[in-house]
């Protein structure tokens, strides 16, 4: 949504859709304003519109398991069959109208942080769409997302983390880029528990595996 929402607009962007990105990017988490974003901004007045404009960039740019058959909390006519979805080895129950994996979004943050170094894929497959200034002010909206838990928790204080997290019942994620002295890295972590996920077991397993990620960047730190 953050990075469809850039390719749509230039920079500045005007209050509204500043205050549409705040609220569905911030700790509310807001699937009206994502809505939007999704119907006046991605879809020209059509959400589902919206939804397909989505879906096509993610392909586009290779991320084949990312799609969105519907707007937040509507239905879709069909579901869309990709890879990881056609796995018969695992199912995690995913929403049938929006899905993703962890790859797919690693990678969407990775373009995101070389496209704010003034390269990488963005650029490349959408020339003159994004800028150096847009890329940096996606992850300033990422870094704004402060909850002191998940990948935040298990970093140093201080660390710039840009990140959007996520959960439901029998989910909880959080996908980041952390900026480190020995190295930036991207970190993306889905949990899925059938029925229920407690937060008392997610949220810390999140933070440790940050931990390791980071120390490992940075062992003398």
């Amino acid at each position: 949504m953050l990075e469809e929402t850039y390719r749509a607009l230039d920079a500045p962007l005007d209050p509204e859709v500043t205050e549409w990105l705040s609220n569905t990017l911030g700790i509310t988490s807001s699937n009206f304003q994502a809505n939007l974003l999704l119907r006046d901004v991605i879809g020209g007045g059509d959400g589902y519109r919206g939804a397909e404009a989505l879906t096509g960039s993610m392909n586009y740019l290779g991320l084949r398991n990312t799609f969105m058959a519907a707007p937040y909390d509507e239905v879709g006519a069909l579901t869309i069959v990709t890879p990881a979805n056609s796995r018969t080895d695992i199912t995690t129950a995913p929403d049938p109208y929006m899905q993703t994996t962890p790859l797919d979004i690693g990678l969407l943050l990775e373009m995101i942080y070389q496209c704010n170094q003034g390269g990488g894929a963005l650029m490349a497959a959408y020339p003159g769409a994004f800028t150096v200034d847009e890329c940096a002010q996606m992850v300033e909206w990422l870094s704004k997302d402060r909850i002191d838990s998940l990948i935040e928790a298990g970093v140093p204080v201080g660390t710039e983390v840009a990140h959007k997290h996520g959960f439901t019942g029998d989910t909880h994620a959080d996908a980041a880029v952390v900026f480190s002295p020995g190295g930036d890295f991207v970190l993306v972590v889905y949990l899925y528990r059938p029925q229920w996920l407690e937060w008392g077991e997610s949220a810390p397993l999140v933070a440790d595996i940050a931990t390791a990620t980071y120390n490992y960047f940075n062992p003398a730190q």
